[in-house]
């Protein structure tokens, strides 16, 4: 009869930590779907204020009649001359391009260091805004990552300008990107690096606090 007893006592017991698992279970699911919703409210928020930021640049822009993209030659005026070696390859490249309604001014550039290369692109929009508008501060909440293929992460330039750099480590590519005013994308990309330093070096060149006033 004890063992009956025994028997029973130790069922009840597997049943009472059986349902204490389940409780505890039910608890972490709920936890983490608050925790999730609380992410997603957060990044609406975000995303929203991005947005506002991006129409009243526009609306600034529009209000001023400045609706029309820079002159290539006024970006051209602020590409670097040579850095670290690195010297211009040729003239620079004019490459107007028109995109669902809107006319793009773009200006790039080659820099080389014997077996070594850097192309720089400069590109502005007519639309008081490119298609690029509130990307930097997405860099800036994007964690880096640094794994065996590539190295990447957020920088901060001129103290005040979002940029995004990588490198690949298989293949020795490196890229750099910089928004300005929400409006102005530059791209760098280099080939045969062995870090993202020299296209740093190139960006420190360009004027960005100017070319954010115009």
């Amino acid at each position: 009869m004890r063992k009956i007893y025994v028997k029973y006592g130790l069922v009840f017991g597997m049943l009472i930590l059986l349902l204490a698992c389940q409780e505890d279970e039910e608890t972490y699911r709920a936890r983490m779907m608050r925790e999730y919703a609380d992410r997603v409210s957060k990044q609406r928020i975000e995303i929203e204020k991005n947005a506002k930021s991006v129409i009243k640049k526009r609306e600034e822009r529009n209000a001023k009649g400045d609706t029309v993209a820079l002159a290539s030659q006024t970006l051209q005026d602020f590409l670097p001359k040579e850095s670290q070696a690195y010297t211009q390859n040729g003239v620079p490249i004019n490459a107007p391009s028109h995109m669902n309604g809107n006319a793009f001014a773009t200006v790039e550039q080659t820099y080389t260091a014997g077996n070594k290369n850097i192309r720089l692109t400069i590109r502005d929009s007519n639309k008081g805004v490119s298609a690029h508008a509130g990307i930097g501060k997405s860099w800036l909440k994007k964690n880096p990552i640094n794994n065996k293929k590539v190295k990447a992460g957020y920088v901060l330039l001129a103290k005040k300008f979002n940029a995004w750099e990588y490198f690949e480590k298989k293949n020795r590519r490196a890229g750099l990107s910089i928004e300005v005013s929400d409006r102005i994308f530059i791209e760098f990309i280099g080939t045969e690096q062995t870090d993202t330093e020299a296209l740093k070096a190139l960006a420190k060149q360009i004027d960005l606090q100017k070319l954010a006033t115009y």
